[in-house]
């Protein structure tokens, strides 16, 4: 049986850690939902509740050796840009660029 992780689920129950130390040989698939926002560094996703850094979340999977599926799910994108920007957001954190 696999996992799929969902970081706003993570990010709401604030257990992104716990979560990887009971799941991680299993996880098959990580669900990145966010919205896209401008930061001092560009435009990032942040979660749709919560504080889970998203980056760092996907960064610290990377690292651990989980390389993907990751699945990207915007919330309320205000249009093409914002799907282009989330998925280059991705890639640039995956070093996919």
């Amino acid at each position: 049986m696999g996992f799929t992780l969902d970081l706003t689920w993570a990010s709401l129950y604030n257990n992104f850690e716990s979560l990887l130390s009971v799941a991680f040989d299993r996880l098959v698939n990580c669900h990145v939902q966010g919205r896209v926002v401008d930061g001092e560094a560009g435009p990032r996703l942040v979660p749709r509740y919560g504080h889970l850094d998203l980056e760092e979340a996907v960064r610290a999977l990377w690292s651990a050796g989980f390389k993907g599926p990751y699945t990207l799910e915007l919330c309320n994108p205000l249009g093409r840009d914002d799907f282009v920007t989330a998925r280059r957001w991705l890639s640039g954190i995956l070093g996919l660029e």
